[in-house]
């Protein structure tokens, strides 16, 4: 676990990912695409704002004192899937350990 790269820059926005997908057993994927577009369109972007989440389109004005997508993303801490994945079991033991009893 100490390939993790020691990181340099401040970062002061966590990253929590909402990712969407079709799943390959869905029992309506017309629909499902449907929905997938209309969240992925600007107005599904607006609808996500107006429910407090961050857009991911740059072409939609969020309010409330938010940064934009593009300032945000820049804040973002870094996320290194590839350590995840190849870590996964390691990462699920240590985490036991500090939380368990």
């Amino acid at each position: 676990m100490d390939r993790l790269p020691r990181l340099h820059q401040k970062f002061d926005i966590p990253v929590i990912e909402s990712p969407i997908a079709i799943m390959a057993t869905t029992q309506n994927p017309e629909v499902a695409k449907l929905l997938y577009d209309y969240i992925l369109s600007k107005e599904g972007q607006k609808t996500l704002v107006r429910e407090y989440a961050m857009p991911i389109s740059m072409n939609v004005e969020v309010d409330r004192g938010w940064l934009n997508p593009s300032d945000a993303h820049a804040r973002m801490h870094t996320v290194y899937y590839q350590f995840l994945i190849e870590e996964r079991t390691e990462i699920i033991i240590r985490f036991n350990k500090i939380f368990s009893n």
